[in-house]
């Protein structure tokens, strides 16, 4: 094996619930539902891709970068505020990783801030030797 790339959401750690309560929490300021369905089809998209999405089917004349900005700020807040959990037998594997010298990646969808203050919580910065977000990346 020559390398080892990991996605976050749900790998790392499971964040769904916050990337969910996040998401309903802004759309609720626009009077829009947000059922955990409709949250559904959410999944794996990168956070300005989720906004096109809602803009599009909701009808709404907000400008994308607004909400953007908006979820980016409540999710930092929330990551920096609360505890952060990975998911059980991370920790053991990237240990195992670094041991048999195998660099490891990040590549995840969510915004690169997201990413490192996640990794940095979870003091997992010494194992990733590169982090990507689907923001840096055209598909």
């Amino acid at each position: 094996m020559k390398a080892f790339i990991f996605d976050m959401d749900g790998v790392i750690l499971d964040s769904e619930p916050m990337h969910n309560a996040t998401l309903a929490e802004i759309m609720k300021d626009y009077d829009i539902d947000a059922d955990d369905k409709y949250l559904f089809t959410f999944s794996g998209l990168n956070i300005n891709a989720m906004f096109y999405k809602i803009k599009k089917e909701k009808g709404l004349s907000i400008p994308v970068d607004v909400f953007v900005k908006k979820y980016n700020n409540k999710i930092l807040s929330h990551v920096q505020t609360n505890e952060v959990k990975s998911i059980n037998g991370i920790y053991e594997l990237l240990i195992n990783l670094k041991k048999n010298n195998i660099p490891t990646a990040v590549a995840s969808s969510s915004p690169m801030d997201f990413i490192k203050a996640n990794i940095d919580k979870l003091h997992f910065n010494a194992y990733f030797k590169f982090l990507l977000s689907g923001n840096e990346v055209k598909h």
